[in-house]
């Protein structure tokens, strides 16, 4: 370049604007300008106005675009939330969502918290270690590759590594809130609050209709076909079901080899060098299946056995038993390689000294055990081999018998016509007849109760419990009563409930569980306890425990419930954008308008 050309150059990056000159306060030329005025009028009046699209119009119009969403203070220093910090919050929140297969929360506000947590994070160098990591992704890791792999490409990941480096960054996050909940701490006050709360005593009573007071009403009805077929298609329980459901059942073939068959030539040259094995051989055989085939008998009740003596028979006491055991099993074990290209599976054992076993008629799951000579459990994996294949593994028996098997027909568990079992779905259904009545009558002995004055209907029924058990009596029905008991277990004061007494824990648990929520005098039915029928329960009253009798574990799970309670308290107050704008200053700079 000349030194003239250079002077210009010098010249042109120095110049400035002449007095007179216009002033340009926004570098967008007026063509864009209304392009992308008409853009937004078109969008909004095809779509919904989103956050996302408030804030690209905004960013889009006003002078010098906006970079910076919100400003705090961290104890460094002032501190910005810019568009990208803003994006990255978003994000953040979207990965948290599809952690917990939930919606993500994308409120403008919320957003800038999860960015502000960001920001605490970087300020306080928040570390996730390795190890750290690696117990987060432990469940994870104890699947197969392929679930690991179809887990992180759910959430939207290609590859691990990404997955994992964001979830590093939200692990990040929850490290940040727990050192802000760190300082939490309730007071005695607050834990005797808790224990109140907790172990709160009521008074209550309860009847039960049980279903079989209503067996011969019951026995009177008769469905329709219609309905029959409906209760049959939708109406049966999983147990009724079980009952109904032909079992499995499978015809089958064996190729066996018993002790016997082992002295002939063909056998011996089915074996080969398995003829002879070494004692490597046999000892490792041995250790593969010694707790199969070589258990002592089980003792009977109050035997014990000599000192030293294992609950496995030692190689020395099984004498020519193991050699013999290995032969047979490794008979099976060549047989097996060579059936593949069998398609005469009687001539190969002809040729082999084998013998072959047709079971033609299905067996049932039940009696493959019990089958003369060849009962194994392991007969089951017929179910889910293939019709007309060999199964790889031999079966080895400890009376001296080995053998391969393939299905020739599997009958899958299924459910049979209804035809077939008609009379049966009909007391199933008389079954479910006799519950129907149970409740219909606690619902009308629930509906005569006395209303209290006001009473309209969906109210709760209230009564005193004198009331209670006076409409009981009118239709001779016992009222099982409980007084002060606490809400929830009890241990230490709790009455001595057998394991039949079903009926009282469930009262208890009900009554406990919606104390909260319930009236004293409220009638609470009807309520359905399974095996023990239909019950009406009446709340009496509550009181406070006695302060005077605690025990230390129920004052630990009370410090317990007040510490969770006020982490709770402090997420919601403090962990979010009025609290961050109260500790930390955060201040949103795009107008409320704009989400």
């Amino acid at each position: 370049m000349s030194k003239a050309s250079k002077q210009k150059a010098a010249a042109a990056r120095t110049a400035t604007p002449a007095d007179d000159a216009p002033i340009r306060r926004d570098t967008m030329s007026r063509g864009r300008r209304w392009t992308l005025i008409v853009v937004a009028i078109f969008c909004l009046l095809i779509f919904s106005v989103t956050g996302p699209m408030a804030d690209a119009f905004f960013r889009w119009f006003a002078p010098g675009g906006v970079n910076v969403y919100a400003t705090l203070n961290l104890p460094s220093g002032p501190a910005e939330i810019s568009v990208e910090d803003y994006q990255s919050a978003l994000g953040m929140l979207q990965f948290e969502a599809s952690m917990n297969n939930a919606r993500s929360d994308q409120e403008f506000e919320q957003v800038l918290v999860t960015a502000t947590l960001m920001r605490l994070a970087d300020e306080f160098q928040v570390q996730i270690s390795d190890q750290e990591l690696r117990e987060w992704l432990l469940p994870l890791a104890q699947r197969s590759a392929e679930d690991y792999e179809f887990f992180y490409r759910r959430l939207g990941f290609q590859r691990a590594l990404d997955f994992e480096s964001m979830l590093a960054r939200w692990l990040r996050i929850q490290r940040v809130q727990e050192l802000l909940g760190a300082s939490v701490v309730v007071s005695d006050t607050e834990v005797m609050k808790a224990w109140q709360s907790l172990y709160q005593e009521m008074n209550y009573g309860y009847a039960l209709w049980h279903p079989s007071e209503f067996a011969d009403a019951a026995a009177e009805l008769t469905p329709t076909d219609e309905e029959l077929q409906a209760f049959f298609d939708e109406g049966l329980t999983p147990v009724q079901k079980s009952g109904l459901e032909r079992e499995q059942a499978v015809a089958f073939d064996l190729l066996a080899v018993d002790t016997a068959a082992l002295a002939q030539p063909q056998v011996q040259a089915l074996l080969g060098s398995d003829a002879q094995p070494s004692q490597a051989a046999l000892d490792g055989f041995y250790n593969r299946y010694s707790l199969s085939l070589y258990r002592r008998p089980a003792l009977a009740a109050g035997e014990t056995r000599p000192e030293g003596q294992g609950e496995v028979l030692p190689i020395a006491e099984l004498g020519d038993r193991l050699l013999r055991d290995y032969q047979l099993h490794a008979a099976m074990i060549q047989a097996g390689l060579s059936l593949p290209g069998v398609t005469d599976a009687a001539d190969f054992a002809a040729q082999n000294g084998l013998r072959l076993e047709a079971f033609a008629e299905t067996v049932s799951l039940s009696e493959l055990e019990k089958l003369p000579v060849y009962g194994s459990f392991q007969l089951r994996n017929l179910f889910s081999g293939e019709a007309g294949v060999w199964m790889q593994s031999p079966v080895l028996l400890p009376d001296g018998v080995a053998y391969l098997a393939r299905p020739t027909k599997i009958q899958q568990r299924e459910m049979p016509p209804l035809a077939e079992v008609r009379d049966l779905v009909i007391g199933h259904w008389r079954e479910q007849e006799q519950t129907r009545l149970a409740r219909e009558a606690a619902e009308a002995f629930v509906a005569g109760l006395p209303k209290q004055e006001g009473w309209v209907e969906g109210d709760p029924v209230t009564i005193a419990s004198e009331g209670f058990s006076q409409a009981l009596g009118a239709e001779r029905r016992a009222e099982i009563r409980v007084d002060w008991i606490a809400r929830i277990v009890r241990p230490a004061a709790d009455p001595l409930w057998g394991s039949e007494e079903t009926a009282q824990r469930r009262a208890r648990s009900l009554l406990g569980t919606r104390l909260k929520d319930l009236v004293d005098g409220q009638v609470i039915g009807t309520e359905d306890f399974g095996s023990d029928g239909i019950a009406v329960l009446h709340l009496g009253g509550r009181r406070d425990a006695d302060a005077a009798k605690i025990w230390p574990n129920e004052l630990d799970r009370a410090r317990a419930d007040a510490q969770r309670q006020a982490q709770m308290n402090f997420q919601a107050e403090q962990i979010s954008f009025a609290g961050f704008a109260k500790s930390y200053g955060l201040t949103r700079v795009l107008p409320e308008s704009v989400n």
